[in-house]
C-alpha cells in the first residue's frame, strides 16, 4: 500500500498500470486500491475495487498508535471472504495489530 502515489503494480493486472496498492484474497480475488485521499496525519480514505470491477467499497483507515490500525467500511458493497466454501460478510469495522 502506498497512499501517497500510484507506485504498485498489481500481479496479473499490470495492464492497468501502477495503483496505490491491493489486497490478495487468494480465493475471492484481488481488491485493488483505485483511489486514495490522505485526510490528515492519522486518517486516509481509499476506494477498493474487486478484480472484476463489479464491486467497490470506500474505507477509512485510521492510525491508533504505532501498531494498531482501524479500518472502517464507509458504505457500498460489503466485503466478503470465503469460509467453508461459502461467502460471508466481514465486519464493517476491523482492527489490525502489527506484530514486530
Amino acid at each position: 500500500m502506498d497512499l501517497y502515489e500510484e507506485s504498485i503494480n498489481v500481479p496479473g493486472m499490470e495492464m492497468f498500470g501502477p495503483m496505490n496498492g491491493y489486497m490478495n484474497g487468494n480465493v475471492y480475488g484481488i481488491w485493488m486500491i483505485t483511489s486514495s485521499k490522505i485526510e490528515n496525519e492519522k486518517t486516509a480514505t481509499f476506494r477498493l475495487s474487486n478484480d472484476l470491477g463489479s464491486e467497490t467499497q470506500e474505507v477509512k483507515l485510521t492510525v491508533e498508535n504505532d501498531s494498531t490500525y482501524l479500518l472502517e467500511q464507509q458504505g457500498g458493497t460489503v466485503i466478503k471472504k470465503v469460509v467453508n466454501k461459502k461467502l460471508v460478510k466481514i465486519p464493517r469495522n476491523l482492527t489490525f495489530n502489527l506484530q514486530r
